[in-house]
């Protein structure tokens, strides 16, 4: 490894020079690159077959028109947040799109400009609807093809602002219903709520934590639901109407499981039923709601489970890959899933509950991967020094290196992002260049249930991963005297203290968009590995990403700092994500 430069403070306030690969390298990590970040939203009909998906960073919405297998573009003047409802008649499709750049506000920390613009499917048109700064809370509901009702919080003033808007489809800004007798008392009736879903006409359901309401939004009248809840589970989420509104689907956590599933409760009788066992996410009616499928979790791999209301028909796919999302049609007679069947990019595929039938409709990048290949991972449990297993990910080194010789990176992710088996830029573009890549899942990622979840203990995180790069040095799965120490995103904390308690096992560390909230506490005799720090300008942890970096400055510690322009916390553009795979591997060649 080359020494690294120690950069003066000036080096806060501009963009390095993207370090340079190999042409066979640039070609792979091109090819690495060239998946779609995010499908989002999907189907305004069963007759065009659209389906929607976009590029994270890109001012355009696209979507996939199954009847022609024709993928259309439509600009948009700022970058795509979410894609929010269709019209009733499915014609308008309210959209939201955002700024780059974060703001501070009044009762949060940061958010983004956003506004609500409507793609008009006939006139192929976009224009912005909304008036003022807002940030979009939750999905918006139709009334019809000329009112809708969303959550929004003002940038100006805190707090949630709830209300009805009139849509004309001619032209001109949303407007507040608020001359209809009693639409002035909606704003107060849902001021509080998380969630609102459609429930029938004219009736919605209203979410706050674990209360539900109904809400008629022509009286205005907000009624408690039963608390059928109560001493059963919390934690509710994705709450699906069926067509009819007679019953519910969500996911809460039962009160005798460590684990979220699925339930079914009637509106008329509030008896309540627990679908699934295993650990469940986002359940959705299938059938016309003679079925369901819900994504299942078995050890923190995702998969799709289908039950139909033939049981003999029921079946999981993707077991061996990974299922990101999925939606069925508005009949309930195929599924539309982005996944994959290995540890490669997720596609968009279609399974037909009729014929039992999965096919795909388009992959998951637009590269082919012709010099790179997909790398799919061991799965291992190693224990740790109490005796607890931990979850770890290991991406063999390719290309010819023997990984048991090849440099090794030990990786610490977010609790809440932990490393899996579904693909990601760095864990697949290392091992194509000859580096181990070790995923450690400490205690207190999510994933594996409350139980583990709940463990979180940054010094005990800590010992986790030494335990395990000692299990693995001492077993002669990875070399001696070639570790590097990454860490992304919340994992800040733990990489620091790993630093503090072995400083002398790493070559170098690198915090990608990742705070360490003060430096290691090392006494002047410990070796200080260097740490190259990795960050967007409008990632809203910048600032204390430099007080970090000031501090390293200060006692000479070694650093370098790679700053990249339009580079946001949760949002990557691939040029954004190409420059930081760059500059990660260029510190470690």
């Amino acid at each position: 490894m080359k020494p690294w430069i120690s950069c003066g403070l000036c080096a806060l306030l501009c963009v390095s020079c993207s370090p340079r690969l190999t042409t066979l390298q640039e070609k792979k990590l091109a090819e690495i690159c060239s998946a779609d970040d995010s499908f989002t939203w999907l189907s305004p009909n069963d007759r065009a077959g659209y389906y929607m998906f976009s590029a994270d960073h890109t001012n355009e919405l696209r979507y996939f028109d199954e009847s022609r297998d024709q993928e259309v573009t439509i600009p948009l003047p700022a970058p795509l947040g979410n894609t929010i409802a269709w019209s009733p008649s499915q014609r308008y499709l309210a959209v939201q799109v955002r700024e780059s750049t974060f703001h501070d506000y009044p009762g949060a920390k940061a958010a983004r400009k956003t506004w609500v613009m409507v793609y008009d499917a006939v006139r192929k048109s976009v224009r912005r609807v909304s008036t003022g700064d807002l940030v979009i809370e939750s999905d918006a509901i139709w009334i019809n093809d000329s009112q809708l009702v969303y959550l929004s919080r003002s940038l100006e003033e805190p707090g949630t602002v709830a209300a009805r808007w009139a849509f004309d489809p001619e032209g001109g800004s949303l407007q507040r219903c608020e001359s209809v007798p009693g639409f002035r008392k909606l704003p107060e009736l849902l001021d509080p709520a998380n969630t609102i879903v459609r429930l029938m006409d004219n009736t919605v359901l209203v979410v706050r934590e674990d209360q539900v309401s109904t809400l008629d939004i022509v009286e205005p009248k907000l009624t408690r639901w039963a608390d059928w809840l109560r001493g059963k589970a919390d934690g509710l989420e994705w709450i699906r109407p069926d067509s009819a509104g007679r019953e519910v689907l969500f996911c809460a956590r039962s009160a005798d499981s460590t684990n979220r599933n699925v339930f079914r409760v009637s509106m008329e009788s509030g008896s309540l039923q627990r679908l699934t066992d295993e650990h469940s996410y986002n359940g959705k009616w299938i059938e016309g709601g003679r079925g369901f499928a819900y994504v299942g979790n078995t050890n923190n791999c995702f998969y799709l489970a289908v039950r139909p209301a033939a049981t003999n028909a029921a079946t999981n796919l993707f077991t061996s890959g990974w299922v990101r999302s999925y939606w069925p049609n508005p009949a309930g007679t195929a599924i539309y899933a982005e996944a994959s069947l290995d540890a490669g990019p997720c596609g968009l595929w279609k399974y037909e509950l009729a014929t039992q039938q999965l096919r795909q409709l388009r992959p998951g990048n637009k590269l082919p991967l012709t010099h790179a290949r997909v790398v799919v991972p061991q799965m291992k449990r190693y224990r740790s020094f109490d005796g607890l297993e931990i979850p770890t990910y290991f991406f063999s080194a390719t290309n010819g290196v023997n990984p048991r010789t090849a440099p090794t990176v030990i990786a610490i992710p977010p609790p809440t992002d932990q490393c899996n088996r579904y693909y990601q830029p760095r864990p697949q573009f290392l091992p194509n260049l000859g580096f181990n890549y070790v995923g450690i899942n400490y205690r207190g990622c999510d994933g594996y249930g409350l139980t583990y979840s709940a463990l979180y203990d940054e010094d005990k995180a800590a010992r986790d991963i030494l335990t395990i790069v000692h299990s693995m040095l001492d077993a002669g799965e990875i070399p001696k005297n070639s570790l590097f120490l990454v860490c992304q995103s919340g994992g800040g904390g733990v990489f620091r203290r790993v630093l503090e308690l072995e400083p002398d096992l790493w070559k170098g560390g690198v915090a990608a968009k990742a705070s360490m909230g003060g430096l290691p506490q090392l006494d002047e005799r410990q070796s200080k590995p260097p740490i190259l720090f990795v960050i967007g300008d409008s990632d809203p942890i910048l600032a204390s990403v430099q007080r970090d970096i000031e501090k390293c400055r200060e006692i000479g510690w070694p650093y370098e700092f790679y700053l990249i322009k339009d580079f946001t916390h949760l949002n990557i553009d691939p040029f954004g994500q190409r420059n930081q795979e760059r500059r990660i591997v260029s510190a470690a060649k």
